[in-house]
Formats: C-alpha cells, structure tokens, sequence
C-alpha cells in the first residue's frame, strides 16, 4: 500500500514538473535606441519571435534582459552573432541584466536555452531576434530644417511611453504622481487635437495634468514654446481645497522643457483643482524671421465638470422599538380604587427626514487601513461618473421624526444604499417619552391616588434601535410631481 502511495505520489510530482518546464519564459527586453533613450520593456516568449527597431537604428550590439519566473538556480544560456554564449542565473528576485556582444545584433537569431540546477535543457527555450521595421514615408511627414520626421510614428512612440500604466476609465486617463494621488492625463499634439479620446468629463475637485507633444529640431535655433491659459474654472465657497502648491487663479502657465526627445518635444501643464466647469486655451508661442514673438490659440477647451455631492437629504418610515406610552387615572370596574391605565406601549413606525454624508467607513478603511488607491474626492464625497461600489455605500446619517414635536425624535445611523435613491437605514431612536416612576408600580392594579398620579407622571428621554426604508426626497418629488410640496 505505501510502495503505492510513493508511486502515485511521484507521478503527481513529475506531472507538475513537467507542466512547469513547458510553460512559456516570461521574459522581458529593453535596449537604448541611437539617442541613448531607453526602450522597452518588451516581452518575447516561444509565441512572439520579433522586436521591430525603428529605422534611425544602425547597429544594436546590447541589450537587458530580465525573466520573472525562472527558478531559483535554473539558467538562462543566450548564444548570438558567434560570441561565448551568456549566462543569466536566476535568484530569488529576478533582475535585469545587461549582455553585451561583439557584433551588430539586428536580423541575427539569439537562441535563449534554458537550464536546470543541473545544467540540463529545459523544454521551453526560444529564438528571437531584432529587426527593422520599414516606416512609409508619406503624407504624414514632416521637414523641419531639411530634417525628415515621421510624425505619426514618432507621435505614437512618445504616447505610447507617457500613458503606460495610465488607466482608462470613464472620466479619462487616470495615473498616480509622486505623491501617490491620482491624476487624470489629457493629451494634445501640436496642432491643439486631442490624443487618445475626446476631453473627458471631468469631476469636481479632481487633479488634471495636460500633455503636449510637437515636433522640434534639436540641432536648429527655432524657437517654439506652448503654454496653458486657464479662462475659468474655480472652486465653490465651503469645499475644502486639496491642490496643494497649485494657484488657483485664472491666466497663463508655463511648463519648462523637460527632456529633449530628438524629435518629439513633451511638456506638462497641471491645472489648478476646480469644482466648476475648467476651461482653458492652448497657446502656441514662436519666433517669426525678424525675431518678433508670435502667440496662437490653438484651441479652447472645456471639462465640463460632474459635482461631487457630500450629502443628500431623505425621507423615511422606520419603525422604532422605543414607545411612548400614554398614562390615564381611571377607576376599577368596582369603583373600590383607582388604577392608572397604560396605552399604546408598543413599537410604532415614524415618518422621517434625515441627512446621509457621503463619508464611507468601507472607503476610509480601504484608504487608511489598507493603503489602497482612492482618490481623495470619494473619502469624503460621491460622484456618480465615478461612484463607490455598492458594498462601500454605508454612509452615517442623522435626522429627525416629521411631527408637531420634530426634535423629540432624534435618530443616528448608518445608511446602505440598495439602489439610487433607495436605502435601508439602521441605528438609534432618541426620543422624549411619558414616565410613570412610582415604586413596584403595575399597570392596571396598583392603587393610585390622584395626587400619586400627578406626582410621578412625568417626561424623559429614552434610545432604542429604529429600522427602515429610505428614499431621496427628489425620487419622491418624481413620484408625487413637483407641486406637491416637497
């Protein structure tokens, strides 16, 4: 039975190992085009054989090569151009590495073998190779001092680098800055069109960061300068504002060149924070032949902005289990005594109106507990173009019962919203009741005396728990029309 056991076992062992030798090497590449810019990372597997150079490339003779899931001790043996073949190990968290050959790497294979801590071949190697992709030169051209740029290309290579990692939502293009806060990314070219979508709808108190690509000659005098002019957008009295360092004023801001991209230039423009409707000009500055500065406004754009709400108000039927009983002298059926009678001593259903913050415990946690990713408008408001999930939609709430006495009926709780306009609330019923306090006092059999009576009658303010629906005052303006008061 055991011998059985150890066979079986062994078989399982060797399945897995096998299915683990036969998976394609997850493998990345990056390598420096003529002008020292870093390229890359891009994958090669036994699925994709080809990494397409762009035709400013003469020779490639080095490359770094990084591989995520190759065992601990397992190897990587890379033989091209006819040098010693290279060796890259694997250890408990992979590297990049650099390997460099004697020869012109582009056209040529290079063989990747991979090797066990035996130094055995493994099933999964692979060949690759680089090689040139022919650009057409067509309409899409553009001469810059007798400089010939492929514009669409060059445009798409720059994009391409500048919104990785960005995420596409609904409201744009969203990435995090150095200080670990979200941005959404707009992108231009140099004629003032929007890159990568149409302008997004925006949302109040967000960050918006604005790119701008264009053509330049790094080796000619041209002078040519871009520059962002913020016509309105601003913030509503009693927000708290987030945007720190950020002026928040109309006019004109600059960006400095950050790098020069041989061909592309790229420059950054952020927007001061706003809770209205932003728009602003892109303005295209240049230096005619006579030295004269020339201004152009490319275009005027708007981020029509969706409000981020902070509190709604609701009304409500709850039912409370805090009653509030009525107290009468009356005489027994044989008139020998007085007894007090106690009435409506049960739980009853009360008519609200309350006011639910959009403060989410579930977002707060998420944030402060978790280090997740949350954008600082959801900590402590909602908006619906970029809502909270619909487990994150407990928010507290407070208000009060709809009667002749609204403020002796107090109630705090948490509200969960089950769909728009449409809650459930739980928590706590302060209210101001009747009291009778006299000692061992029972309903309806212990004697009392008038003076007895008034004397222990009084009021006090007692809690219990209170449960029920909710619905946002405007669904019930809807559904009752809009002059019905509400």
């Amino acid at each position: 039975m055991n011998k059985k056991i150890t066979t079986f076992l062994f078989l399982i062992s060797m399945f897995w190992y096998v299915v683990a030798i036969t998976q394609p090497l997850n493998i990345e590449i990056k390598y420096k085009d003529p002008n020292s810019n870093e390229i890359g990372p891009e994958k090669v597997s036994n699925k994709k054989h080809t990494l397409n150079l762009s035709e400013k490339f003469t020779d490639l003779k080095e490359f770094e090569l990084k591989c995520d899931d190759l065992p601990v001790d397992h190897t990587l043996e890379i033989t091209a151009v006819g040098d010693p073949p290279k060796i890259y190990k694997g250890i408990a968290v992979n590297e990049y590495q650099t390997f460099s050959f004697s020869k012109d790497l582009i056209t040529n294979i290079i063989t990747i073998v991979h090797k066990d801590n035996n130094s055995q071949p493994v099933l999964n190697g692979f060949d690759f190779k680089f090689e040139k992709k022919k650009e057409n030169i067509g309409d899409d051209q553009t001469k810059i001092n007798g400089i010939a740029i492929n514009i669409g290309l060059k445009m798409n290579e720059e994009i391409k680098k500048y919104s990785r990692g960005l995420k596409r939502t609904r409201h744009g293009l969203v990435g995090r800055n150095e200080n670990e806060e979200d941005i959404i990314h707009i992108f231009f070219d140099q004629y003032g069109n929007s890159l990568l979508g149409t302008i997004p709808q925006g949302i109040a108190d967000a960050q918006y960061m604005v790119h701008v690509l264009y053509p330049i000659n790094t080796k000619g005098k041209e002078y040519i300068s871009y520059s962002i002019n913020k016509t309105t957008g601003e913030f509503t009295d009693g927000l708290v504002i987030y945007n720190s360092g950020i002026k928040n004023s109309n006019g004109e801001t600059h960006a400095s060149f950050e790098k020069d991209y041989n061909a592309i230039q790229h420059r950054t423009f952020e927007l001061a924070t706003s809770t209205t409707d932003l728009t602003f000009e892109l303005i295209r500055t240049s230096e005619d032949e006579n030295g004269e500065i020339i201004k152009k406004v490319l275009g005027t754009y708007t981020i029509k902005m969706s409000k981020v709400y902070h509190v709604s108000m609701d009304v409500g039927l709850l039912k409370t289990n805090l009653s509030n009983p009525t107290y009468n002298l009356v005489d027994m059926p044989d008139a020998t005594y007085k007894v007090v009678k106690e009435t409506d001593n049960s739980p009853k259903g009360v008519v609200t109106i309350m006011a639910s913050f959009y403060v989410s415990p579930w977002v707060l946690s998420k944030k402060y507990l978790f280090g997740k990713n949350v954008p600082k408008y959801k900590l402590w408001g909602r908006s619906f173009l970029d809502d909270h999930e619909w487990w994150e939609r407990m928010y507290p709430a407070v208000g009060v019962g709809i009667s002749d006495r609204s403020f002796e009926n107090l109630f705090a709780g948490i509200n969960w919203e089950i769909a728009r306009g449409l809650c459930v609330f739980y928590g706590w019923h302060w209210g101001k009741v009747h009291t009778f306090t006299m000692t061992n006092y029972i309903a309806s059999e212990t004697p009392v005396t008038e003076k007895q009576f008034e004397f222990y009658q009084n009021n006090a303010w007692k809690r219990s728990s209170a449960f029920g629906l909710k619905l946002d005052i405007l669904v019930i303006r809807n559904l009752f029309g809009s002059d019905s008061g509400f």
